[in-house]
């Protein structure tokens, strides 16, 4: 998973929590510039997530009226932890479950 990816990932975080945010708390919660947070939404929008933004004094960013957004994969922190519990594992039933579960949300096909 690349830095861009968990970068991403922890924008949808933010849009999905408090369902709109500006330009400038996106730069500071996500410690980048403006022109990567602007590429940044127009990766995610590109890739279908209802996020719109609105320049402007009451503009921001915005996850469209009524949608929600689904975030199909995990942070990496998240993911390493849950590789770091195979060892506690202790049945193939328990090893398959995990084994679905980070298939189904590993960033591997994120964006």
């Amino acid at each position: 998973m690349t830095v861009k990816q968990d970068r991403q990932i922890e924008m949808l975080y933010i849009l999905k929590q408090q369902r709109r945010s500006t330009i400038a708390a996106l730069m500071r919660d996500l410690h980048v510039s403006r022109p990567t947070v602007l590429r940044d939404l127009e990766d995610l929008s590109r890739a279908g997530y209802p996020i719109c933004s609105v320049p402007g004094k009451n503009g921001g960013v915005f996850v469209v009226e009524g949608a929600e957004i689904f975030i199909p994969a995990m942070k990496s922190v998240h993911e390493q932890f849950l590789r770091s519990l195979y060892p506690r594992l202790q049945t193939e039933d328990e090893i398959e479950k995990m084994d679905e579960i980070l298939r189904m949300y590993s960033n591997k096909n994120y964006l």
